[in-house]
Parts: structure tokens; sequence; C-alpha cells
């Protein structure tokens, strides 16, 4: 007798021939004016409301998506491109048309070429961001921020007893060295702790799942994270995402100043994690970018 069943995934299936976006425009239609060529494979992705597709055009794969709104499609593409210029891990922008996104498809080694001492850092260094990018005034978005003051202590106090001292001091000045006028810079994550923390060649970076979707999406939506990644976010949404967190978590978050979490254990599970090698989200991350 069988004690317990594996829960199977759902499968991708071929996109029907006669498949329309949320706005009525047909996928078909849209592919041969943004991606001029031969149309040989067309794979759905996601099984909810919006569409997600993995395609083929003249032997190039790529990854094609619709937002919730055309401002939110053009906010990814904004967000994609400047992360991109700042060596940001997000696959090169290939075109956007209404709320439709199509960014280039990335799998294998790409996905994991990071050497494995940097993702070491990478979960315990950055993440969280931002200096504060200018906010494109027609979304009409105004992000709020968190100084990252609140991050260095957050990490010295909960890294204590898992790090040395040394060690974490060394993180910190590091993570300070990295962002652009320090006195200047500000943190958006509500969750602001180390495991959750990316360092690119360019400054912090956000790998939170639960985050980097806030308000616009999917998990490792790549457009989404793109945004996430340099700040681009929805105070309303932002607000929403901390009343309802309270409202289901008995501790306290940095974001409105109240405790979150029960005494850090997953932060300290995490960390011990990361002391182990185990490249917990970092790996997804790059893992499933494009997928």
């Amino acid at each position: 007798m069988k004690l317990f069943k594996l829960k199977s995934r759902k499968q991708p299936v071929t996109m029907a021939p006669d498949a329309c976006f949320s706005n009525g425009v047909k996928v078909t239609e849209l592919l041969a004016e943004c991606l001029p060529g031969t149309l040989s494979e067309a794979i759905v992705l996601n099984h909810h409301g919006l569409m997600s597709l993995r395609v083929a055009v003249n032997g190039r794969a790529y990854k094609v998506a619709e937002c919730a709104s055309d401002s939110r499609a053009a906010l990814a593409e904004q967000a994609l491109r400047l992360v991109a210029e700042h060596g940001g891990p997000v696959p090169p922008f290939v075109a956007r048309k209404g709320p439709v996104i199509i960014v280039h498809w990335i799998e294998g080694q790409l996905c994991n070429e990071l050497p494995q001492q940097q993702q070491r850092e990478l979960l315990l260094q950055s993440q969280c961001a931002l200096y504060a990018v200018p906010v494109p005034p027609a979304l009409g978005i105004k992000p709020d921020y968190i100084h990252i003051e609140t991050l260095t202590e957050r990490l010295r106090h909960e890294a204590a007893g898992v790090l040395s001292s040394a060690r974490i001091e060394g993180i910190v000045e590091n993570l300070w060295q990295r962002l652009p006028d320090p006195e200047k810079v500000h943190v958006i994550h509500p969750d602001l702790t180390p495991v959750n923390l990316v360092l690119t060649r360019e400054g912090p970076v956000i790998i939170d799942n639960e985050v980097i979707g806030l308000g616009v999406g999917r998990e490792f939506d790549v457009w989404h994270s793109a945004e996430a990644l340099y700040g681009y976010r929805d105070p309303a949404a932002l607000n929403r995402y901390s009343r309802d967190y309270h409202e289901r978590s008995p501790g306290s978050s940095l974001f409105s100043h109240q405790p979150l979490w029960d005494d850090w254990r997953l932060l300290r599970r995490a960390l011990k994690s990361v002391e182990k090698r185990r490249l917990i989200k970092a790996r997804l991350l790059f893992k499933r970018l494009g997928h």
C-alpha cells in the first residue's frame, strides 16, 4: 500500500492555433509582428489568467507573457532595460506590444554561471535595494523607502552566533562600499533579511519570491523580477502586502516597524544553510530565469 503520493506538476501544453491574449489579440498575429519569421513552437507555460509562453522563431527561443496592463508592461520594459544596462541577472529584452513583453529565453549553463564563492556571498550581502533610481513620472509611481542602516543593523543582530563578528563586519562593510552614495541609499524591501539579498556587480538586488511578485504577477516572472531589482514598486501594493502580512504573521516587519516572524528561526536556519553552501534562493533565481 502506498503511504504517500508525489504531487504531479502540470505539464506545459502546446498553444492552440487560435489562442488570444486577454485583450482579444491573437497570439500568432502579435508574434508575427514582433518576431518576424517561422514560428516552430509555442508552449503554454502557465495555467492562470495571463498568457505566458515559450516560443521558437527561426530556431531562437523566447519567453512571451502579458502583464496586467499596458502601463505595467511599460514599467517592466524600462526596468528590464535598466537592470540589463547595470549587468543585472535578467534576460535580454526583445519587444513590447501593449501589455505583452518578449524576452530571450535563458536556460542551461547561462543560468548557472555564477561561481560558488560569489553565490555564497550573494545570499549574505545584497539584495533589496536600491539607489533611488528615478521612477518614470508618467506612470505616477512613487516608492516608499527604508534606510539601508536598518538592513546592516539587522544583519549584525541576526548573524550573531552564526557567523564570526569579523565576518559580519566584513559583509556590512562590503555592502556599504558597493552602494553608491551610502548616505542617500534607501531600501524598499519589506522583509530585509540577509538571505533575501543578492550582490551584483553594480550593487544590491532582490531575490525574495513573494516580494518580487508583489502586486504585479507570479514568482520568477523575469520582468517582474527586473522591476523589483531597481525598486519600481507601487506603494499601494506595498501597503496592502504589509497589512496582509501582519494579519497572518506573529512577528514584526521593518517595513512598518512592527515585530516580524517568530524569533527569526527561518533566517537563522537560512544563514546556517548558507554556511553549509546550500545555495538556496540565489540558485533558484538563476536556475529559473526564463523558465
